[in-house]
């Protein structure tokens, strides 16, 4: 975990992160309801929302943009977690996510993944914790860049590189 922003490559992952901390209004964690569609219109095709649903024990996705639909292949919308990531990631996801809502705090990752020795696909991916209209930090608001690429010269294996950044949101 680090105490600082997180280095950002592309302008509608900081504009989410920008908008997400001048609505704050104080608090460390903004209230789900000030989210404002209208300051991320750019931003919308890749963003989403997910809120714990703690009767399924699983996050469930409250919306989702068309860029996020499209690279899942499916409307991800009222799926849950599970459905989406596969059982085999999804403890890894779940708990991850429960991580960031109990500190709480944003993460900020990017990854680079050969699909195919034609292409490969690279990610960047910002999660903000947000409150439930009775204080509970219950959602995650996410945005997610996908590109796929023509792949480098490093031969024909799957190639997977990570960075994870988990920042307090105490530390913003």
């Amino acid at each position: 975990m680090s105490g600082k922003r997180p280095n950002i490559e592309d302008d509608r992952v900081a504009r989410v992160l920008d908008h997400w901390l001048s609505v704050r209004a104080g608090a460390i964690v903004p209230m789900r309801d000030a989210i404002d569609p209208d300051a991320l219109t750019q931003c919308l095709p890749h963003t989403w929302i997910y809120k714990f649903d703690a009767e399924v024990g699983d996050f469930v996705c409250v919306i989702a943009g068309e860029e996020i639909d499209s690279a899942w292949g499916i409307p991800i919308e009222n799926k849950r977690l599970l459905d989406i990531v596969g059982p085999e990631d999804h403890e890894i996801v779940l708990d991850r996510w429960h991580q960031l809502l109990a500190i709480p705090a944003i993460m900020h990752g990017s990854t680079q993944k050969r699909l195919a020795p034609q292409k490969s696909r690279n990610t960047e991916r910002l999660i903000l914790p947000l409150a439930a209209s009775d204080g509970t930090i219950s959602y995650m608001l996410g945005a997610s860049i996908y590109q796929l690429q023509p792949p480098s010269s490093d031969g024909p294996e799957i190639l997977r590189s990570n960075h994870i950044d988990i920042v307090p949101c105490a530390d913003l």
